[in-house]
């Protein structure tokens, strides 16, 4: 099935099931889309649930659960960091929440006391819990995240809409999972340009990063938004900019009030958006090739296929691909099927990164192919000008496995008459998106529009 544009635009093409969708609509309400982090012990931290306060027995790091309705995570970030004095690089967590959703996620902090933290009173954060740690939490330290998601507008009869789900399901479950890919939060949702400005970064040209991520208007965002970037657009005046772009846009502000005074200074400007938010640019244009990569690996129909040549990754105890990579020979390939097979290991594909090496064989050629349609080298990751924005290189699988799926409907939506809805429940390890699991079951005909 033809994917849509605003997907192309993030390298998405295609599905891995080929059963019509039941399109629909997420996030309606912010309470249909809950985001649960499960630790790396496999506990899923519930919505709504206290977890009690022990800080007796006090330690480098505070530790809190930070629950948030209809907040971006480093928004969220940057308001407690101005609400406590502290910066915002005080601050470290496992992964980035969705905005539109109620999640629940831990976070760390130093430097902060517990009842300044629990003094703090901002309308849609909540603290669920909190205890001092020698160690501060960090990217990546999570199993993966639990999601509970009501699809709304559903415009078939209950029998279709059941059948299409069940055959989707279905589908996917003889492939192992859905492609891996990295859905819209990862290059921006209404605004998917962060891997453009990755790239630019990439190659050096830190001026077209800084006035693309000024003035790129999307077709989603408020009129005066739009009309703030246009003007810029065509006189890149940084200091009447600076008065006339809303202040919701905080980091575009910060940006231009520098720029007024020092126009040429765009590492600079560059540097005044959060690190963990610059760090996305790089990681959002390297993440916008492997969807190319799985993409093209889709066009084979080898989503589960192992070829000589492959990398693969061996899946622990905990059902979890480690980051030891191994290649696939002529001598070792009936074997690594068995695991594959057995889910005992995983292919995988590049994140690329100055580190990386680049498979042989079928993968091979597809990422050459790529790379040269892009203009780009994995020796390009390494980013002289902005160390911290480098990007070394990993590997990662090109299935999302999904566990303890359920489907709860359909039934009548009581906010959209003679239409239905349908609960979906699901974990997925950390990485994944949620998105990317819904994608085929709705096949949204506008993603945006649909809620993704």
């Amino acid at each position: 099935m033809k994917t849509q544009r605003i997907e192309e635009f993030i390298g998405i093409y295609g599905y891995a099931s080929k059963t019509e969708g039941i399109e629909g609509k997420i996030r309606e309400k912010v309470e249909d889309f809950i985001v649960e982090e499960i630790t790396p012990e496999g506990e899923i931290l519930k919505v709504g649930k206290d977890y009690g306060f022990n800080v007796e027995k006090r330690s480098r790091y505070l530790v809190f659960l930070l629950e948030k309705h209809n907040w971006d995570t480093f928004k969220a970030i940057d308001v407690l960091a101005k609400h406590l004095n502290v910066k915002p690089e005080n601050f470290s967590f496992a992964g980035i929440k969705d905005k539109r959703a109620i999640t629940i996620q831990r976070v760390s902090v130093w430097r902060v006391k517990p009842e300044d933290l629990l003094n703090v009173k901002i309308n849609g954060l909540y603290i669920r819990g909190c205890w001092y740690s020698d160690n501060k939490v960090s990217i990546g330290d999570l199993w993966g995240n639990h999601f509970r998601i009501t699809i709304r507008k559903i415009n078939l009869d209950q029998n279709e809409a059941r059948h299409r789900v069940k055959r989707v399901l279905s589908e996917i479950e003889e492939i192992g999972g859905v492609p891996n890919f990295f859905g819209f939060q990862r290059f921006g949702t209404k605004r998917p340009l962060n891997h453009i400005i990755g790239k630019y970064i990439v190659k050096g040209q830190f001026r077209d990063a800084v006035i693309k991520f000024l003035t790129e208007i999307a077709p989603y965002e408020d009129k005066k938004t739009k009309e703030a970037r246009l003007t810029l657009r065509e006189d890149l005046d940084f200091k009447k900019a600076a008065e006339i772009f809303p202040d919701y846009l905080w980091y575009e502000k910060r940006m231009l009030k520098f720029l007024a005074n020092h126009p040429k200074s765009y590492i600079s400007a560059l540097r005044l958006i959060p690190k963990q938010l610059r760090i996305m640019f790089t990681h959002s244009y390297t993440s916008y090739l492997f969807n190319k990569f799985v993409s093209y690996r889709m066009k084979m129909e080898a989503l589960n296929e192992v070829f000589e040549g492959d990398i693969i990754l061996k899946v622990g105890k905990n059902d979890l691909p480690s980051d030891e990579a191994h290649e696939v020979s002529s001598s070792n390939i009936k074997e690594i099927q068995r695991e594959i097979k057995t889910g005992r290991a995983v292919v995988a594909l590049p994140l690329v990164g100055y580190g990386i090496k680049i498979p042989r064989g079928e993968s091979g050629e597809i990422i050459k192919r790529v790379l040269e349609e892009e203009g780009v080298k994995p020796e390009d990751f390494r980013v002289k000008s902005m160390p911290e924005l480098s990007v070394k290189g990993t590997y990662r699988s090109i299935i999302l496995k999904i566990k303890d799926f359920e489907v709860i409907g359909p039934v009548g939506d009581e906010l959209n008459p003679s239409t239905l809805k349908i609960l979906m429940q699901f974990s997925i390890p950390r990485g994944g998106y949620a998105t990317i699991v819904l994608r085929e079951f709705m096949k949204p005909r506008d993603p945006i529009l649909s809620g993704f």
